[in-house]
């Protein structure tokens, strides 16, 4: 804890933050024989990080359905949304090239390539 820089009150100052700080804090003051308190609540935030091990994924023309994965996390969870060829897919719509929740691609064909990014 420091003094606050108005010389009002006391500050408490986190030199390295991490989720587990979370929580419930309550700053409390006294003033002639009588208590008050103050709630707030801190919410860490982690950054949206994508793993990069599956930034290139291939598969042969013509195969079978194949699984195309985005990796990705944060706090709070990120909700992931997928955009083919300029198009937003929406989780649980199946198309006719069979667009699933995790962009299952069942009709593969080269003209998927390049196309396919994470939003």
């Amino acid at each position: 804890m420091e003094q606050s820089a108005d010389g009002q009150g006391l500050d408490l100052v986190f030199r390295s933050i991490s989720p587990s700080d979370g929580g419930l804090y309550a700053c409390e003051a006294e003033i002639d024989s009588r208590d008050e308190r103050k709630e707030f609540e801190l919410k860490v935030i982690e950054p949206i990080a994508f793993d990069l091990r599956d930034k290139v994924q291939s598969v042969v023309e013509g195969s079978g359905q194949f699984l195309l994965r985005c990796n990705v996390s944060g706090v709070p969870r990120p909700r992931v949304n997928w955009n083919v060829r300029g198009r937003l897919v929406r989780p649980g719509r199946v198309s006719g090239d069979c667009f699933s929740k995790h962009v299952s691609v069942c009709k593969i064909e080269t003209k998927y390539a390049g196309f396919t990014r994470k939003i």
